[in-house]
């Protein structure tokens, strides 16, 4: 061996093989996960494809951005970097995402969060990282009216007001929900992705006003099943029927205004609603 080439692997030697390179031309792998294909971006951080060597499987990865990464994308913020990264340089945002993924891992209907990743960039910063359940399939706004036939259509129906009130036991409610974020994967199953839009249910006292949190709430969950209904072989008139029957369950419950009724009356009419899609699939 030259001399060259001694000195060559010992500065390897002396770099710790826990960092990471984070452009995306040179980014390859994360861990044990390899086969990196970057999928998008956000305000937090980039999504990439990857391959788990262990578990022979595909898996979504979050990568969230450095302290000097996040100025880049966010130079209005500078200044207020310590609301954005505990004092590790680790982020926030990705620890409280793994709290509450982790809390909420247990409904078939929301995407899983499998692990947490944290190492080092090639300038010292650490890196977080979060694994997940890679979803194969589509957005609702990417499939058709009339894709699927009614029994999947209410199938999905169900399965959406499943994981709201799933998430609703744990504390949690997701702030996000619309189209982009149901998708319907290749075996024809819910998955509520964007584990980062959840929110712990706000702790108002007895008789607080909510403000209008759970009406605006509830608008938002009919607009989604009327979406995904849409989705559905049904005659014109059964899906006016279904429809009208799931409107008179809201119109039928007292304005919801007060935080602790709030919570458990909102679960009160999801649980209606899935009556009136259950009754519709003959059970």
């Amino acid at each position: 061996m030259s001399l060259l080439q001694s000195l060559l692997v010992s500065l390897f030697l002396l770099v710790p093989q826990h960092m990471v390179q984070c452009s995306d031309t040179n980014m390859r792998q994360i861990g044990e996960y390899t086969g990196l294909k970057k999928l998008g971006k956000g305000d937090q951080g980039k999504v990439y494809k990857a391959f788990d060597d262990n578990k022979k499987q595909e898996v979504a990865i979050k990568v969230f951005y450095t302290p000097s990464e996040f100025v880049k994308v966010h130079p209005e913020l500078a200044n207020t970097l310590e609301a954005h990264f505990e004092q590790d340089g680790s982020s926030k945002a990705a620890n409280s995402e793994y709290k509450i993924g982790r809390s909420i891992n247990r409904h078939p209907a929301i995407m899983k969060i499998f692990k947490r990743v944290e190492e080092y960039s090639v300038d010292g910063e650490k890196v977080t990282s979060l694994v997940m359940e890679y979803v194969d399939g589509k957005h609702l706004d990417q499939i058709g009216d009339i894709a699927y036939s009614k029994k999947v259509a209410l199938q999905i129906a169900r399965e959406f007001i499943s994981a709201l009130r799933y998430s609703f036991s744990k504390g949690y409610l997701h702030g996000d929900l619309w189209s982009e974020n149901l998708y319907i994967d290749r075996s024809n199953h819910l998955k509520l992705i964007d584990l980062g839009s959840y929110d712990p249910l706000p702790k108002l006292r007895q008789g607080e006003p909510s403000r209008g949190l759970y009406s605006t709430y509830h608008r938002v969950i009919m607009r989604m099943l009327e979406l995904i209904i849409q989705k559905g072989k049904f005659r014109e008139h059964e899906k006016r029927t279904l429809v009208r029957s799931l409107n008179e369950v809201s119109k039928n419950s007292p304005e919801i205004q007060l935080a602790q009724e709030s919570i458990s009356q909102i679960d009160k009419i999801l649980e209606q609603l899935d009556d009136v899609l259950l009754q519709a699939t003959g059970g």
